[in-house]
This record gives structure tokens, C-alpha cells and sequence, in this order.
């Protein structure tokens, strides 16, 4: 049976940097735009002690059939925290493949998807998909 074309969350996503430290919690950059994730990389200028908000919204398309959807990220750097709608589905704590089903916390509109980044960490984005397979 083959799977439904993938959904990209790559490209236009946008970056809140703020201070970790919960007395002086400030946001360095309110809401600045991220062409392509697998480009960003946090400002150096906010390395030790800040992190990093990235954020996408997405809508999926109505289909006649059951989908099941499946979050695949190829790479995120070390620590990175996932959250689709609100909901923390983890840590990518080796920075390698993170795959998970998320059928039960996506919708078919205004969908968000988050990602906590320590500011200084190792490693980079790759790939972001959501592929959507037909229920069996």
C-alpha cells in the first residue's frame, strides 16, 4: 500500500530566543522568521544560559480516506524538545532520527508544531516530514 504524498515542515517557521534563567526571563528576538530550518543556527550572541522557541503552524489536507500521520526529523541538535499542539512528544537527547506517530495530536487546522532548543548545543536541523500513511 503506498503513503500519501509527505508534508514538508522545513521552510517558514519563526524564532523566539529567550534568557533560561526563569528571573530574567526576557525574549532576545520576538517572532523572527526562519526561511529553512535546516539553515538556522541560534545567534551567537545568545549562547550560554539562552534557548531558543522555533515554531510552525500547519494545516492538513481533507482527504475521503482514514490517515494515520507520522513526525519524522532526520536530525535536531542535542536536547532538542518536540511539541505538536501543546503536547511535549519528547527529547531528542542523541540528535539522530526522531520518528513517532501523531495522529492522535494533529487536526485538520492550525496545527502548531514547537521545537526548544538550548542555544550552543550540538548539532543541526535535517529533514522535517509529516508523512501520512492510509490506516490499515
Amino acid at each position: 500500500m503506498s503513503s500519501l504524498p509527505n508534508l514538508s515542515l522545513n521552510n517558514d517557521w519563526v524564532c523566539n530566543t529567550f534568557e533560561l534563567d526563569p528571573d530574567l526571563y526576557e525574549f532576545a528576538h520576538d517572532g523572527q522568521p526562519v526561511a529553512d530550518l535546516r539553515a538556522w543556527a541560534c545567534d551567537r550572541r545568545y549562547d550560554d544560559g539562552w534557548a531558543a522557541w522555533l515554531q510552525k503552524t500547519f494545516d492538513l489536507p481533507m482527504t475521503d480516506v482514514c490517515i494515520n500521520y507520522t513526525l519524522r526529523i532526520a536530525r535536531a541538535p542535542k536536547g532538542t524538545v518536540v511539541s505538536i499542539n501543546g503536547t511535549r512528544l519528547g527529547e531528542m537527547n542523541n540528535g539522530n532520527l526522531f520518528e513517532m506517530d501523531v495522529t492522535d495530536y494533529v487536526t485538520l487546522e492550525d496545527n502548531v508544531i514547537r521545537f526548544r532548543v538550548i542555544c550552543g548545543g550540538e548539532g543541526s536541523f535535517g529533514d522535517i516530514i509529516l508523512e501520512g500513511i492510509p490506516c490499515a
